[in-house]
This record gives structure tokens, sequence and C-alpha cells, in this order.
């Protein structure tokens, strides 16, 4: 049994807001959206989701929807999962401090920001029974470089599920209308010419999606249309769209960055924390694009990367993660 807390205004943005916009997400209108949303505790519509926080969230509605033992946004059992640690995160956290018991557990995370991660490490020194969440193993070791080292033994790596076990199991069966679609996160645009003109050069069709510059059903259309496809992204702490993207059983040729500068450090990361050979083949530089890509096409029909999704990243999976997480009970000890 379990209880989850959530609350859009981690997403929803501080800038004001206006009546007349193309763009839906700068309306007031969408705040209005948001709250129904949220009032009646239903999952957004795909064409109103903006931003991963927003896509996170989205994907814990559907998971609470999953078991009649959990709760969402009310304490009624011992064990508690904020998804974020900001006001409103802060104001649970103490409501359950106060009404605590020798059972009370809670994990945060992983949506918070700098500043409120320091402070969630002073409410873990204060109270061993409140443990936080990141998405993967890259941020965990950003904990290790920015915070002690003895904090980072209470931090729970779990990335979101992003799927129902039995919608991965019913997709489409994909129609190849084009060769490649391209996924392009904040690279330089003289990468994302040189893999246009290689695609172009070799009689090769394709489309691009940039990031903030698409509607993602034209995510979901183009992965189950193309053959493949090439990822030109930075580093991700979990990275929804390239999931996505596997979830529609799209082999992937990834041109990996595995620099992060967070808070003047330089650390480690990658563009696909979640990954194996299933979903495709990864490279570094120009010269590895030329050199690997011709053995990626030769075995494109090999990869199967909606297998590594089930095995790991479905609503199903991530419930039974968190629960498990509960019950170990060398993790609350520690």
């Amino acid at each position: 049994m379990l209880n989850i807390f959530y609350n859009p205004s981690y997403f929803k943005g501080f800038q004001k807001k206006i009546w007349l916009t193309k763009q839906l997400k700068y309306s007031v209108l969408f705040n209005f959206l948001v709250d129904f949303y949220y009032f009646f505790n239903l999952n957004y519509h795909n064409n109103i989701i903006y931003s991963g926080p927003q896509m996170r969230i989205n994907h814990l509605i559907k998971t609470s929807k999953l078991s009649g033992k959990i709760s969402v946004n009310k304490n009624k059992f011992d064990n508690n999962y904020i998804v974020q640690f900001d006001n409103f995160g802060e104001s649970i956290l103490n409501e359950i401090i106060k009404s605590k018991n020798n059972k009370t557990k809670v994990l945060i995370g992983p949506l918070y920001s700098y500043k409120m991660d320091k402070k969630l490490n002073d409410y873990m020194s204060k109270y061993p029974f409140v443990k936080k969440v990141v998405a993967s193993r890259a941020p965990l070791e950003y904990q290790k470089i920015l915070h002690k080292e003895d904090l980072t033994k209470s931090i729970f790596v779990c990335p979101s599920g992003i799927i129902k076990e039995k919608d991965i199991l019913k997709k489409e069966t994909k129609n190849n209308k084009f060769d490649c679609l391209i996924y392009f996160k904040n690279r330089d645009l003289k990468d994302l010419k040189f893999v246009e003109n290689f695609l172009i050069e070799n009689n090769f069709t394709y489309n691009i999606l940039k990031y903030g510059s698409y509607k993602n059903f034209q995510l979901e259309e183009l992965a189950r249309t193309s053959k493949f496809g090439i990822i030109l992204d930075k580093t991700e702490t979990q990275g929804f769209a390239i999931q996505k993207l596997m979830c529609e059983g799209l082999p992937l040729f990834v041109w990996d960055w595995d620099i992060n500068i967070y808070q003047n450090y330089k650390l480690s990361g990658t563009s696909v924390p979640y990954w194996d050979e299933r979903c495709g083949i990864k490279f570094n530089s120009r010269e590895e694009f030329i050199k690997e890509f011709p053995l990626f096409l030769k075995n494109v029909n090999n990869f199967y990367p909606k297998n590594f999704i089930k095995e790991n990243l479905t609503y199903e999976i991530f419930l039974k993660n968190l629960i498990c997480k509960f019950q170990q009970k060398d993790f609350w000890t520690s």
C-alpha cells in the first residue's frame, strides 16, 4: 500500500500566461486545463505535454491507476512517494513528518532544483526514514560529487515507467515509408548538417524532429514509419522522447554525448541512460559514424528495442521497483 503525491505546480511555470497565443503552453487556458486534469487525477493528452517533468508526472498518474492499493495525494499509508521536492513537496513531507510512526517511509524525487536538492539533504540527515530518488546512474554520480558521499547510500536509482506492458505488446507493426528519423536536441547544427549530407549522398529518405518544435503524435508516427533513427542529443537523465522511439520498435544509431556541465562541474553522462545492444549502436564521433553505420544498417532488422522497454521501463516494473525498495530493510537502516 502506497501514497503517491504530485502537483502540476512543478511544470506549470511562473511566467505570466496570456489568453491569445498560438502556443497553448503560454496560454492561461493551459493552466486551466492542467488544473482540471489534476482535480480529477486524469492523465494528460499527449498533445498538451510540453516538458520532461510534465511527462514524468503523466507517467506517474498512469502508474497510480494500476492498483487499488495506491492513494493519490492523500496520507493513508505508511509508504510515501513524492515525485517533486518544491514548495508542494516540502509541505507534504512536513505533514508526513508530523503524523509519522515507526513504520513511516518516504521516497522523494527525481524532480527538484539544485537549491531544493541541498535542502532535501538536510531533511535526510535529520530523518532517516526520508530517502532520495534519482532517475539514472548519471545523476547518482552528480550526487556523489555535489553532496556528501555518505548521503548517496540513501539514494534510490529508479527510472520512470513509460508504458503499460500490454500496450507495448500490442504496438502496431512498423510500416517503413521513410528510411531515417533524425532526433535533434541541443547539439551543434554542424553535426546535424553532417548527418543530413551523409543521408542525402547515400540516397536515404529522412525526417528531422527538433526538440521543442514537434507534437508528440508526430514523434510516434514517424517512429512507426521509419526504418531506423539517428539520435543527436546531449546528456539525459532519462530521455523520454528517445525511449518513446524505442517503444515504437525503432532501431537507433546514437551519436552519444558523455560530458555534462552542471553547477560548474564537468560530469560524465550519456544521451541514452537506459540501453543495451538490442536497441542499436552508439558512437562518439564523425569518424565512428562512417565506420559503424554499415554495421548498423546490416543488422537493422535484428535490433528490437521493444524488448528492452518491456523488461525495464514499463509502469508495472516501476511500481514493482518502488514497492521492493520500501520493503528493503537494509536501505532504510543505512
